[in-house]
């Protein structure tokens, strides 16, 4: 297999990773019989302290002709991730054929990702320096890195680049050794990477007596997206393109619990949620649907201006959406709202009712970005 050759499957099996918080890179595969992306934990949750709560449908995958999918459920594998695609939503006519491996020390390994400094795809090519090829994470060298990426500037540079695959070819066979994980050294210059190895996914065999290296002899077929292989000529052969199929969101049900305080604040937000396609429900126990409650805050203040008495009224109104079927928070917002009036009564009703409705157009933002 040439080099060309191989980085042309491998760019039909990298996708860009989105969530609300994250980017970063994942790999299709086929593990149990199952269309996955696999990456690793901090592309989709975040790192440390800014770990977020993520849903399946709020992670989008972006393949290399701009088709976009959605994950339909997470699996969490310590440091990497298994991300399922609903079958019916990908191309199945051809198909890569990949083999998961455990990475061999001094191999020309190559690795594909998104890097924010490029803000596009770029290959890399790089060599295991790390003898320690057994355990869960092993260390490569990039060899194709810019030269200005040291610092602050390699982590920013590099960002997007968590998730990548780290494949090697043999005998005209294309593997799946690992995924990018982080900076070798996040503070000083860059020239390595930390990957993860596959052992989490069990799929990496003990050390075969008979063998010098850690192959795995099932090969496992990887679902995607262009090529067939030719059996009569041993290569790799170039099909026409089937195009993923473009999905949205898995639909969940649109009925909503409303909870609020103020029935002026109610009646708007009604309102703005039936317009916009959403059933408010009478059941207290809702399983499939979104609990929305809003809260508000209100302080006045009276002044004098030309001997007429001003009241001044401030409005904080909040609100949270919980998904009732995960009982899981899945957005919480705010806003601020300033009314004055000649009598109590006027300054707070006009507050509250400007607040309300830029407090609706906040909350049907929310719930369409889930559909």
């Amino acid at each position: 297999m040439t080099e060309k050759e191989i980085k042309e499957n491998i760019k039909q099996l990298t996708v860009q990773i989105e969530t609300p918080y994250e980017k970063g890179t994942g790999v299709l595969i086929s593990y149990k019989s199952r269309p996955y992306i696999l990456t690793v934990h901090h592309c989709i949750y975040g790192k440390g302290a800014k770990e977020h709560q993520v849903d399946a449908d709020d992670v989008k995958f972006i393949f290399y002709n701009k088709a976009e999918l959605y994950a339909v459920d997470i699996i969490s594998l310590g440091n990497l991730v298994l991300l399922e695609i609903d079958k019916k939503d990908l191309s199945m006519h051809n198909f890569i054929t990949l083999n998961f491996s455990n990475v061999e020390y001094e191999r020309d390994y190559f690795i594909r990702g998104f890097p924010s400094g490029l803000d596009k795809a770029h290959n890399f090519k790089a060599k295991c320096n790390d003898d320690a090829v057994d355990k869960k994470t092993f260390k490569i060298e990039m060899s194709n890195i810019t030269n200005d990426t040291s610092g602050d500037d390699a982590i920013n540079y590099m960002k997007g680049v968590s998730g990548s695959g780290v494949f090697y070819a043999k005998k005209g066979k294309l593997y799946l050794v690992g995924l990018v994980n982080a900076l070798a050294n996040q503070s000083g210059t860059f020239n390595a990477v930390h990957c993860t190895n596959l052992k989490e996914l069990k799929v990496i065999p003990t050390k075969a007596k008979t063998s010098k290296y850690y192959l795995l002899t099932f090969p496992f077929v990887v679902l995607g997206l262009f090529f067939l292989w030719d059996k009569s000529s041993n290569k790799i052969t170039t099909q026409h393109v089937e195009p993923i199929i473009k999905t949205q969101k898995p639909t969940a049900s649109k009925e909503i619990i409303l909870s609020t305080n103020n029935q002026n604040i109610d009646d708007e937000v009604s309102r703005q949620l039936t317009q916009s396609g959403f059933i408010l429900s009478s059941k207290k126990n809702l399983t499939n649907g979104y609990k929305i409650e809003i809260y508000n805050k209100i302080r006045q203040k009276s002044s004098t201006v030309y001997d007429n008495t001003i009241i001044k009224t401030d409005c904080h109104l909040s609100f949270t959406i919980f998904d009732t079927v995960t009982k899981n928070q899945i957005k919480s917002d705010s806003i601020d709202g300033v009314a004055s009036g000649f009598s109590k009564e006027e300054s707070l009703e006009e507050c509250l009712r400007n607040g309300a409705k830029e407090l609706g157009i906040k909350i049907v933002r929310s719930l369409k970005h889930k559909y």
